[in-house]
């Protein structure tokens, strides 16, 4: 990951409700970053950034790959099904 990559995380996150602590806990994140944002506007691309991260850094784990996936999934039907 360079550096321009986490200045953007940080930014996207500095707009979410989530504890000042927990900004680069990516395993916090990738658990509970729903929790209140799931409908934020950034809420996608912010989940999209942490797993290119993860894998960049060779940390993600293939079940959080898939959570990070699901949660992802689970948004755009919620957002087809209001539309």
């Amino acid at each position: 990951m360079n550096q321009e990559q986490q200045n953007h995380l940080n930014n996207l996150l500095s707009k979410m409700n989530i504890p000042d602590s927990r900004r680069r806990d990516y395993n916090w994140l990738i658990r509970n970053l729903a929790v209140k944002n799931e409908e934020h506007k950034y809420f996608e691309e912010t989940m999209k950034l942490i797993l290119k991260i993860l894998k960049a850094r060779n940390l993600l784990k293939k079940s959080d790959e898939k959570y990070i996936l699901k949660q992802l999934q689970e948004g755009k039907e919620s957002e087809d099904q209001s539309s």
